[in-house]
């Protein structure tokens, strides 16, 4: 009897966690994709030969609201469809591997379209009638309804709506929402005036035709300030509902409802729409936040199921919950044991005598002999510790290179305390393949640069060659007077600038060496003549620089080059005056450098990212998205480091900091 009941006390909560944790996946499953887990696991697959031959035999036609900027509309400057829904149809034509034709219709006519079968799929809020004429597809994101009323009408909305006359675009669920709210009810249902589009619905109020409207949050927005400033400010907005939107199609075609939840899960996985929402909207809360929520519901779950099985089970398993701690830290010892055992990097910790405490395997490999033979010995018995470790000792986190032969380290000092005790860990790297691959990134970068330049360069070397040309043809007739001269001035011009082109475009063979900071940096201008002079910019250079300076020369080539190109891809886009401004100069501590431009500008919310690998706001003709970030990562290699400051519409200045070495 006492072995059942202890059975019981144990099975029963056991299966109740069992059951809770099962729930808690499935939730998971559910809210981080806004879909049923059932749904999840069905669509979760790729497409299958069926659907792929559907998509081979039919052309995908989608279609959306022309009068709904910023979600969809007609672009009159590109002559072209653009919104958030046409950025995502894009995307799923991308990730259905299959061509997608837009379109775009008044909503209303939208609707018969799709009932008519012209188009096969639109975007539409779900409801009950809509679900009962249409297949409707996975939720894409969620947008808010709202009201705009004048301040006299407060209150519930029954009440104070109740026999008002409301304009509402035609078609819009809207419509139907509104007079289902006083089914059952005694009130009197409001007067719905319908109009083509959110803009009529503004234009309704102004006029007096109706005394509050109803239209979409980002569509309101795209006209809401003028709309404040002719109706004075008396309008307020008040949310009526928010609802996810999907793709509504016409049934009896369960081949194009697969394959469309197929898509928009992949992109929900790919959070493709996140981005896209905040380009157009700005509106970070309209994006359906279910991974954040479900984390915090599982979590919490989790820690629930955590509390009630420790609570429980705390006075029976005390000795055995001690057991199992103490079995786990040993694993943990093990794991992590493993885990540096495995590790590329030679970890090295020795004493503030510089005693080897401990280490890794690949330490051994680096050494050649097994741990128990220096494991206790000073690092310095070594001649391969020595070399390494010598000129990190002194240093405190930063990162000191050292050439062995042909090998390159990377070796860092972490100094901690343990049992009272001054430690130092060694991590020592390999970073031979690592600066191999970022050569090449950089030789990339400036064959990007030479790119960009060659037209110029070739308009710079036509000029003293027709001089040439026509000195050549004086001499024929023996009028020479200057034209040697103007010949020779040619020829030095057409030197230089291939010796300037040549220098950029050199395999990077860096050391360390002094330069004329000033000069380089004259050099690197002269080969931005061309456009310089195009574009009329005024650069102003002031370099403090007593002599020469000691830099990894080509590193800082790579640098100057992209942040000069940046700036004056900036300088393009604008219309005022332009100015360029560069300075460098030192202190005890530092080198410094500033390159600023009253160019466009980048947008605050941006520049986080503008160091970021592949990524630019130029088009793909103009940019590669490579330039500022090979330049941070330059920056960094010389132990400095790249920041920006930047007004949109003002202009962007780069400073680069180079701390001096000791």
């Amino acid at each position: 009897m006492r072995g059942i009941k202890r059975f019981t006390r144990i099975v029963i909560p056991l299966l109740a966690a069992v059951f809770l944790l099962i729930l808690a996946i499935s939730l998971y499953s559910s809210w981080s994709y806004g879909i049923p887990w059932f749904d999840y696991l069905q669509y979760s697959g790729s497409l299958t030969q069926e659907e792929r031959q559907f998509l081979e035999s039919h052309t995908l036609s989608l279609a959306s609201d022309i009068t709904a900027p910023p979600i969809s509309y007609f672009d009159e400057a590109k002559g072209t469809y653009d919104g958030l829904i046409v950025d995502y149809m894009n995307a799923l034509s991308i990730e259905l591997e299959t061509p997608i034709e837009i379109s775009m219709y008044p909503f209303f006519d939208l609707v018969e379209a799709l009932r008519s079968g012209t188009v096969d799929a639109v975007d539409m809020f779900p409801s009950a009638s809509r679900a009962a004429e249409f297949d409707l597809t996975f939720p894409m994101y969620r947008l808010k309804t709202l009201l705009i009323y004048p301040p006299h009408i407060d209150g519930n909305f029954r009440s104070n709506l109740s026999g008002k006359k409301i304009v509402v675009p035609k078609g819009d669920l809207a419509n139907e929402f509104v007079m289902d709210l006083y089914v059952g009810t005694d009130l009197e249902p409001p007067e719905l005036i319908t109009v083509s589009s959110t803009l009529a619905v503004f234009e309704a109020l102004l006029s007096g035709e109706a005394e509050i409207g109803i239209g979409d949050e980002a569509v309101i927005y795209s006209f809401w300030k003028n709309f404040d400033e002719q109706s004075g400010g008396v309008y307020r907005l008040e949310t009526l509902y928010e609802k996810d939107v999907v793709f509504g199609i016409r049934k009896g075609n369960p081949l194009l409802l697969s394959v469309l939840n197929k898509g928009i899960l992949q992109l929900k996985r790919k959070e493709i729409l996140d981005k896209a929402q905040q380009k157009w909207f700005g509106l970070s809360q309209s994006i359906k936040g279910e991974r954040s929520t479900a984390h915090l519901i599982v979590g919490g779950l989790i820690g629930i199921i955590s509390v009630v099985m420790m609570s429980y089970f705390w006075n029976y398993s005390l000795k055995k919950q001690v057991e199992a701690t103490t079995e786990d830290l040993l694993n943990m010892q093990g794991n992590l044991r493993q885990i540096m055992d495995h590790l590329g990097t030679a970890l090295i910790i020795c004493d503030q005598e510089g005693v080897i405490v401990e280490s890794n395997t690949t330490a051994n490999r680096l050494l050649q002999i097994p741990k128990e033979s220096y494991i206790g010995t000073h690092y310095k018995n070594f001649e391969i510790l020595h070399q390494l470790i010598d000129p990190a000792w002194q240093e405190q986190e930063a990162p000191r290179k050292v050439a062995l032969g042909r090998e390159k380290y990377s070796v860092t000092r972490r100094p901690f305390v343990q049992e009272q005790q001054q430690m130092s860990l060694f991590i020592i790297e390999d970073i031979g393949e690592r600066e191999l691959l970022e050569e090449r990134l950089r030789q990339e970068s400036k064959m990007v640069a030479i790119g960009q330049l060659s037209a110029g360069f070739a308009h710079e070397i036509r000029n003293p060659l027709g001089i040439i040309r026509n000195g050549l043809f004086l001499l024929k007739k023996k009028e020479q007077s200057s034209v040697t001269d103007l010949m020779e001035e040619s020829m030095s011009r057409i030197n230089a600038l291939i010796s300037h082109m040549l220098d950029i475009s050199k395999v990077n063979r860096d050391d360390e060496r002094s330069t004329h900071v000033k000069e380089l940096i004259d050099s690197l201008l002269q080969l931005y003549e061309n456009p310089i002079k195009a574009l009329g910019i005024k650069v102003a250079f002031t370099c403090d620089a007593g002599g020469e300076w000691p830099f990894y020369i080509e590193s800082l080539k790579t640098i100057f080059l992209n942040l000069i190109d940046n700036s004056i891809d900036a300088l393009a886009e604008t219309n005022r005056e332009r100015e360029m401004t560069i300075t460098c100069a030192s202190d005890e501590r530092e080198f410094r450098f500033t390159i600023c431009d009253n160019g466009v500008g980048i947008a605050e919310e941006l520049l986080e990212y503008i160091f970021h690998p592949f990524y630019t706001s130029k088009s793909e003709s103009a940019g590669t998205g490579l330039g500022l970030y090979v330049a941070y990562n330059e920056a960094k290699n010389l132990g400095g480091n790249l920041r920006v400051e930047s007004v949109e519409g003002e202009g962007a200045c780069f400073t680069l900091q180079i701390e001096k070495r000791k």
